[in-house]
């Protein structure tokens, strides 16, 4: 069967064969199969869609994947109770830069008021591996909670600390707007 029609089956399934789709795509060899069921998951409440989402995001072993799942947890069962710590989990255990800083801004988008999000967004700022995470982290903490006493002594630390020259420059830029 040609990746077309896999897709096509993974993104048009019947009611009854949502489980034949979830473990077909699970263990599809092509990604954008694998990427396509992720994203038809989003569609529908089935019970058993969420815990296969959060198998695919933790597990698959595409990153591209593993990010449409996390913005479909994190969109579609925003208010289920393990969703806020599994997001903060994936935010700093991901293996993939770009996985992290999408949960991340996950986040920091549908997690505004949680007194844990801000705590994450500076640990991850100062402390992520990757430049381009701590970047997203900078510009998170500046533009969702600029009046917060702790966002200036951060933006001056990025900004005089960071290794990379585009979390200084974004630090520097958002010090200076305040």
């Amino acid at each position: 069967m040609m990746v077309s029609d896999r897709i096509d089956a993974v993104t048009h399934p019947e009611p009854q064969s949502l489980t034949e789709l979830r473990d077909r795509a699970a263990a599809d060899p092509d990604e954008a199969v694998r990427w396509a069921a992720a994203q038809a998951q989003t569609v529908g409440r089935d019970p058993k869609t969420l815990g296969w989402l959060l198998d695919r995001a933790a597990n698959d072993r595409d990153p591209a994947v593993r990010r449409v799942a996390l913005r479909a947890v994190a969109e579609g069962w925003r208010e289920d109770p393990r969703t806020p710590a599994w997001l903060r989990h994936r935010a700093v255990n991901d293996p993939h830069e770009d996985v992290r800083w999408e949960t991340m801004q996950a986040v920091a988008r549908g997690l505004p008021r949680d007194p844990r999000t801000l705590p994450l967004l500076h640990d991850r700022a100062v402390n992520d591996p990757h430049w381009a995470v701590r970047w997203r982290a900078v510009q998170a903490v500046a533009d969702g909670w600029p009046d917060d006493p702790q966002t200036l002594p951060l933006l001056h630390d990025r900004a005089a600390n960071d290794s990379n020259p585009t979390v200084r420059q974004t630090a520097k830029g958002s010090g200076a707007r305040r």
